[in-house]
């Protein structure tokens, strides 16, 4: 199986899919991997990456309901996506706004799961690369 983006939900993907070892996994991103981008890591960095080659530079058709002005919209072009360009903030939902998605896979409780396990992920490899 191909997935063709390295942001935020393609990585979450290919991390589900690589949990069957009978599959091989490609995740392709256009831009570098994020590890030595310093704008990414830093609290409020993400202002440096606009007119970048970190980001897409997206800008929009004039829009009426702005008077007719043309918007940057900002899209991250590395590994993690938009994920890193969003000032460093994370806001999750509560349980119950995932159960009121009323989706079986997308529960309150699985939903925590998983992010419990993106923290310990992340948390041990912050641990091992100041450790080592």
């Amino acid at each position: 199986m191909f997935d063709h983006s390295g942001g935020t939900s393609g990585c979450v993907i290919a991390g589900r899919l690589a949990e069957d070892s009978n599959l091989k996994i490609l995740v392709l991103e256009a831009g570098p991997d994020n590890a030595d981008l310093e704008n990414v890591h830093m609290a409020g960095g993400w202002s440096k990456n606009f007119d970048s080659d970190t980001d897409w530079n997206i800008i929009t058709e004039p829009m009426e309901t702005v008077d007719n002005r043309q918007v940057k919209v900002s899209r991250g072009r590395f590994l993690g996506g938009s994920s890193g360009v969003n000032g460093t903030l994370c806001i999750r939902g509560t349980k119950q706004d995932y159960d009121d998605w009323n989706l079986a896979e997308w529960t309150g409780d699985k939903m925590f799961q998983y992010m419990r396990k993106v923290c310990w992920l992340r948390f041990h490899s912050i641990v091992s690369n100041h450790c080592s």
